[in-house]
């Protein structure tokens, strides 16, 4: 696999030009980025994630805290999570938060590798771990309960439930456990 380094050579510049113009960080001089790109297409170099992330100490993925991958709901909203974080050039890590885990433990390391955290409803991370992340990256929760400073998202299904409880009232039920 050919490397950064003999880009680098191939064109005539140093590894940071190189860098700079495949993460289109800075300015640089056309004739330079034409040379640059030039041999990116003839070497046929593809950028390595791994290397990317040791170069910027960032990896560009998000994290999900999720209680577990039991069922349709959780499978169905990782998907989307999945489908919308490459949209935006990200990749998903997946932890899962749970009474059996030391979730605590497990969060934190995901945390350091990670630029981003969606953490679910019932996960095992405690309010006092969430808050404690919210800040030195970006942090959301959804369909939990509320913490200062830290955005929350939440869904409404009280149209669905109350479709559901008709349904069941129609048909002859009378007995209702929720």
């Amino acid at each position: 696999q050919v490397t950064i380094y003999e880009v680098a050579e191939h064109a005539g510049v140093s590894i940071s030009t190189v860098s700079r113009v495949l993460r289109r960080s800075v300015p640089v001089a056309e004739e330079t980025r034409d040379r640059v790109l030039r041999s990116v297409a003839e070497l046929k170099y593809v950028p390595t994630g791994a290397a990317s992330s040791l170069a910027t100490k960032r990896q560009p993925a998000l994290g999900l805290v999720l209680p577990h991958l039991v069922g349709e709901y959780y499978s169905e909203l990782l998907i989307g999570f999945e489908l919308a974080a490459a949209d935006l050039g990200y990749t998903v890590t997946i932890t899962l938060a749970n009474p059996r885990s030391n979730a605590t433990e497990a969060v934190s390391m995901m945390a350091e590798r990670v630029e981003g955290l969606a953490f679910m409803a019932r996960s095992a991370a405690t309010d006092d771990l969430v808050a404690s992340l919210a800040g030195p990256r970006a942090v959301v929760t959804v369909a939990r309960r509320e913490l200062p400073g830290v955005p929350a998202i939440f869904t409404s299904n009280r149209t669905s439930a109350r479709n559901l409880v008709r349904h069941l009232i129609d048909t002859g039920r009378r007995r209702i456990l929720f």
